[in-house]
């Protein structure tokens, strides 16, 4: 562009310092003609015919279309991916609601066994001090030349409950 500016200033210079015949300006035509080829073709060079400019321009168009197309693509890509998330968010909330109830049943069952083994333990505790305690009967009617104490029924029966056997 700037390119054509300096000719047609170059153009208008040579004009306006022609020399004047009866008012009439004569310029050199060779160096007129070469100054008119030298801006058309910098007017070729640096501006496009209408049907480069209508190409370009369906082009353009047909560009951004497919950006449109891209740009939905793009945004539904994203709903998907967010209703994703929010699956997942619920899968994950279901799976540690499920893990909780599992460690409740667990704890409960576990309450449960525990509680068990200590009613057992005390059994075996109260028949250990019975057992305890008949012993020392018998060492004190020793002493005294009191015939023994033999296991009785009762505790014969508290021993099969603790799996206990006597010899």
């Amino acid at each position: 562009m700037e390119e054509i500016r300096l000719l047609l200033d170059k153009l208008e210079k040579m004009i306006r310092s022609s020399k004047k015949i009866f008012g009439s300006s004569v310029v050199n035509t060779k160096e007129t003609l070469s100054l008119i080829t030298k801006l058309r073709t910098a007017i070729d060079k640096n501006f496009v015919s209408i049907d480069e400019v209508n190409r370009l321009r369906r082009e353009l168009e047909e560009k951004e279309k497919k950006l449109e197309v891209l740009t939905n693509d793009i945004l539904n890509n994203n709903e998907i991916v967010m209703q994703a998330y929010e699956y997942a968010n619920k899968i994950k909330a279901q799976a540690n609601e499920e893990a909780q109830n599992m460690i409740d049943e667990a704890e409960k069952y576990v309450y449960k066994i525990i509680t068990n083994f200590e009613e057992e333990l005390k059994k075996i505790l109260n028949f250990i001090a019975n057992s305890k305690k008949n012993i020392e009967l018998n060492l004190e009617a020793n002493k005294v030349g009191v015939k023994k104490v033999e296991a009785s029924d009762n505790v014969k029966a508290e021993l099969k409950k603790v799996n206990i056997k006597i010899k």
